[in-house]
This record gives C-alpha cells, structure tokens and sequence, in this order.
C-alpha cells in the first residue's frame, strides 16, 4: 500500500515496486533480458556499418546471421548476457570476422591477431 499525497514520491514508490518485482522474476524468465536484444542488435549492426563501412542493410545481415549462430549454442539468457558484457564494438568485430569473412571460430588466436588492428586505432 502506497502511502503519499505526493505524485512524484507515488511515481517513486511505483517505479521502486515495479524494478524489485522485476529483479525477484528475473531468474525466472529471460523476458527482461531478451526485451533489449533488437536495441543490441542494431547498435552491433550500427558499430559494423562505421568499422567496416558496409552499408545498413548488410550490417544488419550479417549481426543476424551471427546473433542467430549464437542461438543454436547457447540460450537466449547466455547470448544476452554476452552482447551485453563484450560490448557492440567487439562483437560487431567478431560478427564481421566470423560471417563476413567466413571463420568459423573467433576465439582462437587468428582472431585477437586480426582485431589488434581495430583496438590499435583506438590508441
């Protein structure tokens, strides 16, 4: 039971409920986690289209594909955990590099020296 004749404590108080409730549900469901992935998604497509300079529609196929070869191996929690934790500029590089470039693993050490190339940019 809320309490207030203040609208803006109420709209704290809700807000606080709803964020509670949906932190007990989370282990429950992957909903919450999986209600970001598009957003992901398009900002690895994005981050794609600057590095390589391909155009929006094909970063957008190429983010799938992988997202989608994601999902044959690990669960919708595992692969959201992942986008979230590496980043949009790291995976759209190990999108690129698996899809674009037709490799099959980017976690073998052909990879980290392909990609010393991008994070050296960075410097």
């Amino acid at each position: 039971m809320i309490l207030s004749q203040s609208s803006e404590i109420i709209s704290k108080l809700i807000i606080h409920s709803i964020a509670e409730e949906t932190l007990e549900k989370r282990l429950e469901s992957d909903f919450i986690i999986e209600c970001n992935i598009p957003h992901l998604l398009d900002a690895i497509s994005s981050q794609l289209s600057s590095i390589f300079k391909e155009d929006k529609e094909n970063s957008d196929k190429i983010v799938n594909k992988f997202y989608h070869n994601l999902l044959r191996r690990l669960t919708m929690q595992q692969v959201a955990e992942l986008l979230h934790h590496e980043g949009a500029f790291e995976i759209a590089l190990r999108s690129y590099y698996s899809i674009k470039l037709g490799n099959e693993d980017y976690l073998d050490l052909n990879y980290l020296d392909w990609r010393k190339q991008y994070y050296s940019q960075l410097k």
